[in-house]
């Protein structure tokens, strides 16, 4: 989220039939001011390999380990068009 600003709708996403928007809501700062964080037991700190481009937890916070439901097993690399 480079040139999103605060509210700016950056999608909308389905899953299970269901639809919503996911928004932009945090200081466009917080990528070069994210401090020090202490991640508490049973939650996960997750970040994005495309930094400058991913929503994680500098983003949406941390996760509770409740609220993890499956593995990453691999992942699929799409070819450049």
């Amino acid at each position: 989220p480079q040139n999103e600003g605060v509210g700016d709708i950056l999608a909308i996403e389905s899953g299970l039939g269901l639809y919503h928007t996911v928004t932009y809501s945090v200081s466009e700062n917080i990528i070069s001011n994210f401090g020090p964080l202490v991640v508490k037991p049973d939650y996960y700190f997750v970040l994005g390999d495309n930094r400058a481009n991913s929503l994680d937890s500098r983003f949406l916070g941390l996760v509770n380990r409740n609220e993890i439901y499956g593995k990453y097993l691999f992942r699929i690399f799409r070819k450049e068009v």
